[in-house]
């Protein structure tokens, strides 16, 4: 635990991009409202997800707890955690508004989106695979040719799929449950994602048995990292003393 709270309290730390042009503008708002607005994901099973109870669970919203008590700590006063859902299509829009502080749940960093946000450092390495029947011949490049597979439009699992094999066929899908529910039905005949979140929707699919999630060696790896307002040196560095 005590190496877990470490590495929740260092999300923040300084590692992002940009110049502190608006040092200090999200902490001065969470001082003056006493809220952190958190973005972040229903469907990113282990990461950020709704319980059967309609609770938000996760490792990610374990950290966005620990970085509340750090804020309440700092600042001397009750700050309230905001929950906002975010999804792949709206999560960097949300932080350049202004709607939400932070985004944490499975965000892959790239060179490309610093061009609209910053970076926490990273806390989970992970890459693209596919879930697909059990039986299923799909996993190799080759396999993966004039395949339907289905991919979250504007992803880099979808950007991954094409480098790996260009000639699948790609289905876009809304989200993890969209994938999974069209995977189910036979629209299509594998969903890509990170590894660890096919591995959360496979094991709470009705029927974990009828798949598998491979290969065991990802087709491109990625690190997670928290999204944040871009040129905010004073909150993109929050918790370094």
């Amino acid at each position: 635990m005590k190496k877990f709270a470490c590495l929740a309290l260092s999300v923040l730390l300084s590692g992002a991009m940009g110049l502190p042009s608006g040092a200090g503008e999200v902490l001065d708002r969470i001082e003056q409202t006493g809220v952190i607005n958190a973005g972040t994901r229903k469907d990113a099973v282990p990461f950020a997800y709704v319980n059967d109870q309609g609770q938000w669970v996760g490792f990610s919203i374990d950290m966005l707890e620990l970085i509340r008590r750090e804020a309440e700590a700092r600042l001397g006063k009750p700050i309230k955690l905001n929950m906002v859902e975010a999804t792949a299509d709206n999560r960097f829009d949300l932080i350049k508004d202004q709607t939400i502080d932070l985004e944490c749940a499975s965000s892959t960093f790239t060179w490309n989106r610093t061009a609209m946000v910053d970076f926490s450092v990273s806390y989970f390495a992970d890459g693209t695979k596919i879930i697909t029947g059990v039986d299923s011949d799909l996993e190799s490049a080759d396999s993966l040719a004039g395949r339907a597979i289905g991919v979250i439009a504007d992803t880099t699992n979808e950007k991954a799929i094409l480098n790996f094999q260009p000639g699948a066929t790609i289905v876009e899908v809304e989200d993890q449950a969209d994938g999974m529910a069209k995977l189910e039905a036979g629209e299509i005949e594998a969903f890509a994602g990170d590894g660890i979140v096919l591995a959360g929707l496979k094991k709470t699919s009705d029927n974990p048995q009828q798949w598998k999630v491979v290969p065991n060696f990802p087709y491109q790896y990625e690190a997670y990292a928290c999204l944040l307002p871009k040129d905010d040196s004073d909150w993109r560095n929050f918790g370094e003393l």
